[in-house]
């Protein structure tokens, strides 16, 4: 049981119930217990506050209920809790896992533009539960996508993954979501940088298969840590850290990418560190200027970077021992990078593979990187 980042594949397609006593409510959930909304198996008008279909907005960093079955427009993502259960009036559990969910309706075959916003006085600015509106996978990376002020990087949840935290694939650089592609059915969160967003999404992105949607089937994904496609791969340094928490092994990965387009500061080259579960590794970076955490922070050229590490058991930092390992990608021989331990003095050439064993306290781990590139 657990969340899921969902979304309807289908224009004409709703959420879908079985209402006791009423006709069936016709759409993707019709087959599994659902609630809080007309046409949902119970508590139709929510009142009992047992809903597990949310939407996210972005103004006001609420998550309203969607007042009936086909009350989620298109494109837009939802949180979906999946009960193993699929009958609340019989006793015991009936159901299991994989589900199997049957979509049927009018396939969009053109081009789609999500709605996307920004509001700077948001508790989370810029961040956006969007959902593949195609019933194919769909390509974060593929050309022909139109993205003004949005993050070049994308994150859909997997419960599956790392104890349950986000995939996440960034244009350039690839990630941890397989392929970069965007699933069918899939929600997942895409985020404004700054005013007038804009994101648009080509036809040319379908890919012409239908993954699977991340958690339903509990088996996580294989994916690389970069880019298998043809587009350019853009110089980066991958750091990875690795250690034990609460029991559980955990990772967390940091990504510093030379990119000419990019600016010192936050701009849409770089890609929110997201969090996951409250037992975790976390790796981020700081933008210059800006105390967003970040897991792929962007330069232009020369800067120096200020890098935090440390460990989570129920939410609290913990001290751990962990592995620091790095590697650089596409790198010239003429780029130099140093990673320097704030507290022991030790400092890391990261021009060259290699790993090290650090100590992650209570107050954490803070580092300091710095980077030069031949004018």
């Amino acid at each position: 049981e657990g969340w899921r980042t969902m979304a309807l594949p289908y224009a004409d397609l709703g959420l879908g119930g079985d209402p006791p006593g009423e006709p069936v409510t016709p759409g993707l959930f019709q087959t599994i217990y659902t609630a809080g909304y007309d046409g949902a198996d119970f508590d139709e008008d929510n009142s009992d506050g047992f809903a597990n279909v949310f939407l996210y907005q972005e103004s006001d960093n609420t998550y309203p209920v969607p007042a009936t079955s086909t009350s989620v427009p298109e494109g837009r993502g939802f949180w979906f809790y999946a009960f193993e259960d699929e009958d609340a009036y019989t006793s015991g559990v009936q159901g299991t896992f994989p589900k199997e969910l049957t979509a049927a309706g009018t396939a969009r075959t053109t081009d789609f533009t999500f709605p996307i916003t920004y509001n700077s006085g948001s508790a989370f600015p810029g961040a956006n539960l969007l959902g593949n509106p195609y019933d194919e996978g769909l390509d974060w990376s593929a050309s022909g996508w139109t993205r003004t002020n949005v993050s070049t990087t994308v994150y859909v949840w997997d419960p599956a993954f790392n104890g349950g935290d986000y995939r996440s694939w960034t244009n350039g650089v690839g990630g941890t979501l397989p392929g970069g592609v965007i699933p069918v059915a899939q929600g997942f969160f895409s985020y404004a940088m700054g005013a007038s967003p804009a994101l648009t999404a080509p036809e040319a992105a379908r890919t012409g298969t239908r993954p699977d949607v991340l958690g339903l089937t509990g088996t996580p994904p294989e994916a690389s840590g970069e880019s298998a496609k043809t587009e350019a791969i853009l110089p980066h340094v991958q750091l990875t850290l690795a250690g034990d928490v609460a029991g559980e092994s955990r990772e967390n990965t940091l990504r510093i990418v030379l990119d000419e387009d990019a600016r010192i500061g936050l701009d849409s080259r770089d890609g929110y560190a997201l969090e996951g579960r409250a037992d975790a590794i976390r790796l981020v970076a700081r933008a210059v200027d800006a105390t967003s955490a970040l897991a792929v922070t962007s330069v232009p050229d020369e800067a120096e970077i200020d890098v935090h590490a440390e460990a989570l058991a129920s939410g609290a930092p913990t001290a751990t021992t962990a592995t620091l390992s790095w590697e650089p990608i596409v790198l010239t021989d003429e780029w130099t990078a140093t990673l320097r331990d704030r507290v022991t003095g030790q400092t890391y050439d990261l021009a060259t593979a290699g790993e090290a064993t650090v100590s992650l306290s209570p107050e954490a781990a803070l580092f300091k990187l710095s980077g030069d590139v031949p004018k």
